[in-house]
Parts: C-alpha cells; sequence; structure tokens
C-alpha cells in the first residue's frame, strides 16, 4: 500500500547508479542519479551492445579499471551482480515493484538428496499485483532493448561452446557424486608447462 503511494521505495536502497534520499520535512522519500555510478552503468552497457562484450568480460574490465562496487565493502565484482543490473528495467526510468514471491524450486537442484523444505525460489505475481515504480532514467527503453538481445546471443554462443558437438567437457553435468549427488564440473588448469 505504501509503495503505491510513493512513500516506501524498497528497491531504491540497492540499485547501482542510485542514492536514495529519505523522507525529510514532510516530503516523500526519493531517488536522485548518482552521476559517477550512473556513467558506470551507460558504460556497462555501451560494452555489451557496441563492444559485444560478455558479462564475465564486463565484469574483468570493471575489476581492472578499479571502479568500486555500490556500497564499497566488497573489492571487486561478480558475474551475478553485473547481469542482474543489464536485466534491471528500472534504469530506462519505469518498472514494477512486488512482481515475485516465494516459492518452492521447481527445477532439480543440486541438493536432490536431501528433501527440500525451504521456499527460496522466486516466481512470479500476478501482473494485477505489479506496483508500477518510476526514477530518473539512465539509459532509454531502445538501448535496454537491444542489450537484451545482446545478453540473449551471448547466452546462445556460450551454450553451443559447450554442445557434444564442440567436443569440450561432454560428460559436463551428466556425472554426479557417487556419496552427494552434486553435479560434477569440469576445468582446464595450466600449470608451468603442463594442462591439467
Amino acid at each position: 500500500h505504501k509503495a503505491q503511494k510513493g512513500e516506501f521505495l524498497p528497491w531504491a536502497y540497492c540499485v547501482y547508479g542510485y542514492r536514495y534520499i529519505p523522507k525529510q520535512a514532510g516530503l516523500l522519500p526519493r531517488v536522485e542519479i548518482h552521476p559517477e555510478q550512473a556513467e558506470v552503468v551507460r558504460d556497462m552497457f555501451r560494452w555489451l551492445i557496441s563492444e559485444q562484450l560478455t558479462t564475465r568480460q564486463i565484469v574483468k574490465r570493471l575489476n581492472t579499471l578499479k571502479i568500486p562496487t555500490r556500497t564499497g565493502q566488497n573489492a571487486v565484482w561478480h558475474a551475478a551482480s553485473v547481469r542482474s543490473m543489464l536485466n534491471n528495467p528500472i534504469y530506462t526510468g519505469q518498472g514494477h515493484y512486488n512482481r515475485t514471491q516465494s516459492g518452492v524450486p521447481r527445477k532439480e537442484t543440486q541438493r536432490k538428496f536431501r528433501p527440500r523444505t525451504d521456499n527460496y525460489a522466486r516466481e512470479l505475481r500476478p501482473q494485477a499485483e505489479w506496483v508500477p515504480i518510476t526514477a530518473p532514467a539512465l539509459i532509454s527503453a531502445e538501448t535496454f532493448a537491444k542489450a537484451q538481445k545482446q545478453l540473449k546471443r551471448n547466452q546462445q554462443k556460450a551454450r553451443r561452446a559447450y554442445q557434444p558437438t564442440s567436443k569440450r567437457y561432454l560428460l559436463r553435468t551428466l556425472v554426479r557424486c557417487g556419496q552427494c549427488q552434486l553435479h560434477m564440473q569440469a576445468t582446464r588448469q595450466l600449470s608451468a608447462c603442463k594442462r591439467y
């Protein structure tokens, strides 16, 4: 109810590129653009679209440039954070609060060997329950749409690299540990002149 009236902005505490200003002197809480962070957000979308970098390559560049994270507490950026930012429509100025709710995971998880009792997965609520939210736009809707297309292309390209026809890691996620049932992964490592 507070979110519908604009008195509650839970998303504003944690979105990179914005500065949260709490309720004061009778004014409602609001957000304003954080200039330095906003420039980083625009750079990330530009790297994705123009240079066609992958999420991991963007992370590498952010860490190489020593760009601080939102809180500054983490020394390095992570792929999950960058992917979440590149998928967040609030940067276009429009978004929705209350889109998801807790639910039990529908697909197989790594903990198949132990019955799952917690509700940690997220699932969409009915659209009638979504609360529209607005923010100062950092990028255009057109840029966001292009970014989503590029992310899908990157995902398809990555998936092709791990198909049986690629002859890389043929048993990836098919072999399991006999004790705990966790999927086995494959990696390559170079050490001196040897490859493992």
